[in-house]
């Protein structure tokens, strides 16, 4: 059942003086569950339809933290399409050290400038991404990113690993013990990691909060819809919806400046 409120509480990684060694291991354990399991592959096809309606073999990743899914959506999207893409990689704050980020995602690129994700550059064309940030955002400042958008002509995808749900919330008590099965596996090996996680478990305990925090906070597809059909300018078209990858719920949302008389406006919640 779905919860009807949504909340904008706070979380530890948004929090200006957090040290950012937390919020890479926090960022860094999400990535390691992307990698694992692939929840946004499905939806290839749907991110390829906005690339080529917008005319653009470039990916713009909004609020891409340490890269996010990238290091495997990037690959199957290229091979999907049969030429390769462009990736370019952004955060406001951006982290100081990328490389060895980047060096697990072939071809792409961090802007090293700040990237604000209401107000994207005019020079950074191409397909607006951002996974799993959306939810950050509160609703004024989450339309201002569609809006900005759409303003631009620029083709836009959000996905979020979350749901708004009891039955969700419940499946999220499990994250304590998620993070520590899944650290030993997560790459580059960090003693400190280690250490954060098991002898004093800051990093387990944090990502509890935060994980139940993003899922109150997070949209619902009717929510992302009303959004996408209120906003100003060009005329869209916007495929929403949610789906399941095992136990992992998806709720995306995918516009693109519409290549036909009308708008078009399709929900699959």
């Amino acid at each position: 059942m779905l919860l009807t409120r949504r909340h904008q509480l706070f979380e530890f990684s948004d929090l200006p003086g957090w040290p950012g060694v937390f919020r890479t291991y926090a960022l860094d354990y999400l990535r390691a569950v992307a990698e694992r399991y692939h929840p946004f592959s499905p939806k290839i096809d749907v991110l390829l339809r906005a690339m080529d309606v917008g005319g653009t073999d470039q990916i713009v990743d909004l609020a891409s933290g340490v890269g996010g899914p990238w290091s495997h959506l990037a690959a199957e999207m290229a091979g999907r399409r049969g030429k390769s893409i462009r990736l370019l990689l952004s955060d406001k704050y951006p982290p100081l050290n990328v490389e060895s980020e980047l060096a697990a995602i072939p071809g792409a690129s961090y802007v090293r400038e700040s990237v604000d994700a209401r107000h994207v550059p005019t020079g950074l064309v191409g397909l607006r991404t951002l996974v799993n940030g959306f939810h950050h955002f509160p609703p004024d400042e989450a339309r201002q990113i569609l809006q900005d958008a759409v303003r631009n002509g620029q083709p836009i995808a959000v996905f979020e690993m979350l749901e708004r749900s009891w039955s969700y919330l419940a499946f999220l008590l499990l994250t304590p013990l998620l993070v520590m099965l899944m650290t030993p596996i997560i790459r580059p090996f960090r003693l400190s990691r280690i250490l954060l996680t098991f002898a004093i478990p800051v990093i387990p305990l944090c990502m509890l909060w935060d994980s139940l925090v993003s899922a109150l906070r997070c949209y619902t597809a009717q929510e992302l819809l009303a959004m996408a059909s209120g906003l100003e300018g060009e005329r869209y078209e916007w495929d929403v919806g949610t789906y399941r990858c095992g136990v992992l719920p998806v709720t995306y949302l995918v516009g693109y400046p519409s290549p036909r008389d009308g708008e078009n406006v399709h929900g699959n919640a």
